[in-house]
């Protein structure tokens, strides 16, 4: 007999006439209706009754089935899996680009820790270790050294980066559904008491100090007075101060830095724009929906930008050249060298943990503290707004260039006003001149390659700031939490109004450049 659901047969029955007293069994469909080997005693010689216990025991039955006929190859998968014996993990490298270094990173975690836990908790099968109260308790054996074989504690980032990145991929695709391991914040470890979860952010005119005074960046020549500058070390200088730029006083992502083209930037009024349409490889767009936005662009930035583009002769992609994956030791280098330059030190910029990301919270702490407007800030960050879905800018309506160009001036404003803070004569903060320091630095790509290096620095940096960073985008006391030294703003009313409803979704109507 079959039994048909929706057109797919989950069991047949039939009698087993090899029994002592011949019975009916249940010969089992899996669920996409494909046959198995898996029959079942129904312990009864009544079809109907037959028939009611098949389906009532059925899903369980078949459960125990798969995980016992999986136990011998469910280590051996997991052992194999980052290595160019497993067929699996050859199909997952066709849509999901995995460096070397991480490949060697995941399996020893796989080795070390997570087989060690499961064989431990007797886990046998995908599906038993699909369950989250497992997982919670394989994160506190992590931080366990006690527990662990290794009897080292892991870091709650490291913990929670591999468990998405190593063993959240083998369950998905085994699985060939979303299963507890996918990325979920609600799995993430909260950090320990005492373990560091900030990062360090540099102040406003300490940046500014550094990033706008062309005499730090120049090359020198090195017979002038044989100093090897580190600045003649360092290839491509160009672009690293520009992504600098780009991140400081435009606050873009570093993919959204990537992947900009000639044509993002657009002339809207007299102010200069970069339409932000993209940040993935595949060109499928940005990190979010509000991530797709026009960014002011100041006009010091800009002519770095042409510059740039004229010295590479770029066509199209300004810092792309198609590679398979985004370049990220490039924006290590260039935080390493624009943190330098400030002043700090190797082990300032590893102690107060300065990232390029740094970068971003710069940007939003310069641009909150003057215009006082955080639906204003949340969209130039391309951050969502979870408190009025309403005020997420992008779907809403059209607005008028005028509109645009105004909220742009306002932005260009607050860095003119601290440009002016630092070059102008006038005012009491004057811009000094450069220092020669020494100081040990190392590639990013390299780290274990570190030399001392003379180089140009400003004289006094202030003191680096550190803020909460939970990696949320919801940095809701940014303004209390960073740079009290920068209890003086710069004399700029924006008059801000609340935002209407409008849509910033009309970027073919604006010239290009």
């Amino acid at each position: 007999m079959e039994l048909l659901n929706e057109e797919k047969p989950l069991f047949r029955l039939y009698i087993n006439k090899y029994t002592k007293d011949p019975i009916y069994y249940a010969h089992l469909f899996d669920d996409n209706g494909k046959q198995t080997d898996a029959r079942m005693s129904c312990f009864t010689m009544d079809m109907e009754a037959a028939n009611l216990y098949a389906k009532k025991h059925r899903e369980e039955f078949l459960k125990d089935y798969f995980d016992k006929k999986n136990k011998d190859d469910f280590y051996k998968l997991l052992t194999e899996y980052y290595t160019d014996k497993s067929e699996l993990f050859k199909k997952a490298k066709q849509k999901r680009s995995v460096r070397e270094k991480h490949i060697k990173e995941y399996k020893a975690f796989i080795d070390n820790y997570f087989i060690p836990f499961l064989q431990k908790k007797k886990i046998t099968s995908f599906n038993k270790g699909n369950n989250f109260d497992l997982i919670e308790e394989f994160q506190i054996y992590c931080q366990d050294k006690n527990q662990n074989v290794l009897r080292h504690s892991l870091s709650t980032k490291t913990i929670n980066n591999n468990v998405s990145c190593a063993v959240a991929p083998i369950f998905n695709q085994v699985l060939k559904e979303k299963s507890i391991f996918a990325l979920n914040i609600k799995m993430n470890l909260k950090p320990k008491d005492g373990e560091r979860k900030s990062i360090g952010v540099i102040p406003i005119r300490t940046t500014f100090a550094a990033l706008m005074d062309d005499r730090i960046w120049r090359i020198q020549n090195e017979a002038e007075k044989g100093i090897p500058f580190l600045v003649n070390k360092i290839k491509n200088l160009k672009k690293y101060r520009l992504y600098c730029l780009l991140s400081n006083l435009c606050g873009l992502r570093n993919s959204e830095i990537f992947f900009l083209r000639k044509k993002s930037v657009l002339l809207i009024g007299k102010i200069r724009f970069l339409n932000i349409e993209n940040s993935r490889i595949d060109g499928t767009g940005t990190k979010t929906k509000a991530g797709k936005r026009l960014v002011p662009l100041h006009s010091f930035v800009y002519e770095k930008l042409i510059e740039y583009i004229d010295d590479e002769s770029r066509t199209d992609y300004i810092f792309w050249n198609g590679s398979k994956t985004i370049v990220y030791t490039d924006f290590l280098r260039a935080r390493t060298i624009l943190a330098l330059l400030c002043g700090y030190s190797s082990d300032d910029i590893k102690e107060h943990n300065i990232v390029f990301y740094s970068f971003r919270h710069f940007f939003k702490t310069m641009i909150t503290n003057t215009l006082n407007n955080k639906d204003l800030v949340e969209y130039y960050m391309g951050h969502t707004n979870n408190n009025d879905m309403s005020k997420n800018y992008l779907h809403l309506g059209n607005v008028g260039n005028t509109y645009i160009e105004d909220n742009g001036k306002k932005i260009i404003a607050v860095i003119e006003n601290y440009c002016a803070d630092l070059f102008t004569p006038t005012y009491t903060y004057k811009l000094k001149e450069p220092v020669c320091k020494e100081v040990m630095y190392y590639d990013d790509a390299h780290p274990n390659k570190g030399k001392k290096r003379l180089i140009w620095t400003i004289p006094d940096p202030e003191a680096i700031e550190s803020i909460t960073d939970d990696d949320t985008e919801d940095d809701k006391s940014i303004m209390e939490q960073f740079n009290k030294h920068n209890t003086k703003s710069p004399e700029y009313d924006p008059n801000s109004s609340d935002l209407a409803d409008y849509d910033f979704d009309i970027f073919d109507n604006h010239e290009r450049i």
